[in-house]
């Protein structure tokens, strides 16, 4: 099976068994039942089309028609996450949208709004201890990581600032700013003078 025909396999596939685990996205695809999303991924040349029917997501890779395109880059996917944030990302450029622009909003909101149990999902598998120690551990792990990057981060702006001294540090960058306004309003009063001896 080829590549692309793959990936659709996969995301369709992978979309209803997220959808099927919400039961309140069954109300979410039925507003949307008809309505047909063609997303252009340009950086890799791939387009997916996703057709809504009530029993779920069907996707396909040629879409003649669509209610609504959008095309971005695959570094731009994060931006679907929150429907909010939408308007913003299509007026800085990010994200390119033909069509209705309310229909990519609520395509959006059919997995940011997705509201799955998953330590229940877990137990089923796993059973009920076994499903919590493993969410509880994972989550320990995600603010762990978080605030160790949030350090390094830290640490690594203070060695490009202070210790390695590749870029200025805050007071050296205002000094240097407050230099330059001094040496424009200098060069202000010189013209003015320079002005006022041609006129003389």
């Amino acid at each position: 099976m080829p590549f692309k025909q793959l990936l659709q396999a996969v995301t369709e596939t992978g979309a209803n068994k997220l959808l099927a685990l919400d039961d309140a996205s069954r109300r979410r695809l039925g507003r949307l039942k008809g309505k047909a999303i063609k997303v252009q991924l340009t950086d890799i040349d791939l387009q997916l089309g996703f057709v809504v029917t009530e029993a779920g997501l069907l996707v396909t890779g040629d879409l003649a028609e669509a209610d609504a395109t959008l095309a971005l880059p695959v570094s731009a996917l994060g931006e679907l996450k929150d429907s909010a944030n939408l308007p913003r990302a299509l007026k800085e450029g990010r994200l390119d949208l033909s069509g209705d622009p309310m229909l990519l909003k609520q395509f959006s909101e059919l997995f940011a709004k997705l509201d799955i149990d998953w330590e229940g999902e877990l137990a089923r598998y796993l059973g009920d201890v076994p499903a919590h120690l493993l969410l509880s551990t994972g989550a320990r792990l995600q603010k762990r990581l978080a605030a160790s990057l949030a350090r390094f981060g830290q640490w690594g702006a203070e060695q490009l600032t202070e210790e390695s001294r590749l870029t200025p540090n805050a007071l050296e960058q205002r000094a240097f700013f407050d230099a330059v306004d001094d040496l424009k309003s200098d060069l202000a009063r010189l013209e003015r003078r320079l002005e006022a001896l041609e006129r003389q």
